[in-house]
């Protein structure tokens, strides 16, 4: 929101540089550019317009459920908050942790398809509040709606986890929370020769207040790089604030080779 659009600079004399600026209030997320006319009694007008930027919403400081624990070494704690679909630009994890031995910790968090390392090896000794930054694309919503974290002891004492929070900056956007592999009806990572057809099922999340409507396509790819399997379900409409599963059914494995990681 900008409350005073027109700026009178009064005269500027020849090859005297100006300066004019505004204070611009955020209050929708989304893609922006910013464009500025001048005019003049005596040179006419010019404008110029700037690159897109884009507005992050704050998702404000919430603690971590189930964040009070020990861990023995070689122990992990998982702990999550509710939190939005989105992109994420920027998120902090902070921790609050204890030892009366020394010993070490590692982060991770939940991108929407598995761990993401976001801190490798930290010495503890004592009592300490930490601050572990996440980058853009690091941390997502899971198919719970929860950002998750994952705290792993990897030294040699025991640490109490006292408490942890999240704060982040993020935009709404559709997104894929998760894609879940079925034969005969139970969910699986692996599937045999004798099984020959699978289901796959992909829960797509519309957070924003608009609706859309979207080719879903799932692409198999095999560690060559070739197609294994292509489909798509087109004109799927994915109505504001709502989350819909999408089935690909009989997928068929009969021209697959087999031990292949997909």
């Amino acid at each position: 929101m900008l409350e005073i659009k027109t700026q009178y600079i009064g005269t500027i004399n020849e090859n005297v540089l100006k300066r004019v600026s505004w204070i611009v209030n955020a209050t929708t997320e989304g893609s922006f550019s910013v464009t500025v006319n001048a005019n003049s009694s005596g040179q006419g007008t010019d404008s110029e317009s700037s690159a897109a930027f884009t507005t992050y919403k704050q998702f404000a400081q919430a603690s971590l459920a189930g964040s009070a624990t020990e861990l023995n070494p070689n122990q992990e704690i998982v702990q999550g908050v509710s939190c939005y679909v989105g992109d994420y630009r920027i998120a902090s994890i902070r921790a609050l942790w204890n030892t009366s031995e020394k010993t070490a910790v590692r982060v991770y968090v939940y991108n929407s398809t598995g761990w993401k390392e976001i801190l490798h090896s930290h010495n503890v000794s004592g009592t300490e509040t930490y601050s572990v930054p996440v980058l853009r694309g690091q941390i997502a919503a899971n198919e719970s709606g929860e950002c998750a974290v994952k705290i792993v002891n990897i030294g040699t004492g025991r640490i109490n986890i006292t408490s942890a929070s999240l704060e982040a900056y993020y935009t709404s956007t559709v997104k894929v929370l998760d894609i879940k592999t079925t034969v005969n009806g139970i969910e699986t990572t692996g599937i045999e020769p004798e099984d020959s057809l699978f289901n796959v099922t992909v829960n797509v999340s519309n957070p924003t207040a608009s609706d859309y409507v979207s080719n879903i396509n799932l692409s198999i790819t095999a560690p060559d790089g070739s197609i294994a399997n292509s489909s798509i379900v087109s004109n799927l409409n994915i109505s504001a604030s709502l989350s819909v599963k999408i089935n690909f059914t009989n997928i068929n494995i009969n021209n697959w080779r087999r031990g292949l990681i997909f």
